[in-house]
């Protein structure tokens, strides 16, 4: 509040350091966050809603994500049953979603862009077999900066 009144503001104009989920008589579903060294309180009204959104492509299913204090970077580990490894593909196939090059903004032409895993898919394999990599976020500019395939 300033000078003791509440005060709405966007929450997407600077970049949030760390967040945690806050409850009181006044914010009954709010997060308390540190940005630029300032401690901030917001209220969400449309808790379910996104209120900012940022999306990279990914190689497989994600499964786990972890972040790091110290470096501010995010591990992901994805994997997918029955696919074959980027590693093992050949043709078309073998250009992973994630390395494919950007689209335009174009709608219409963007199914035509469209490598055959982002359409279809990864190539299916026999039952029993995993494919999974482990990779590195930066999340200020939602680049991967590091992509480790795991073996079979």
């Amino acid at each position: 509040s300033e000078k003791g009144t509440f005060v709405l503001a966007p929450i997407s104009y600077v970049p949030i350091e760390e967040m945690c989920s806050f409850s009181s008589e006044q914010c009954p579903e709010g997060v308390v966050a540190i940005s630029n060294q300032t401690l901030r309180i917001a209220s969400v009204e449309r808790l379910g809603e996104n209120f900012n959104q940022t999306s990279i492509k990914l190689r497989y299913t994600p499964r786990a994500m972890s972040a790091n204090p110290d470096t501010r970077m995010i591990a992901l580990i994805e994997s997918d049953q029955c696919t074959v490894p980027v590693s093992e593909r050949e043709g078309p196939e073998a250009i992973p979603a994630d390395e494919a090059s950007p689209a335009d903004d174009d709608d219409d032409e963007d199914a035509q862009k469209m490598t055959p895993v982002e359409q279809f898919g990864a190539p299916k394999s026999s039952p029993g077999t995993w494919a999974s990599c482990v990779r590195i976020v930066n999340p200020k500019d939602a680049k991967s900066t590091f992509t480790l395939e795991l073996a079979k």
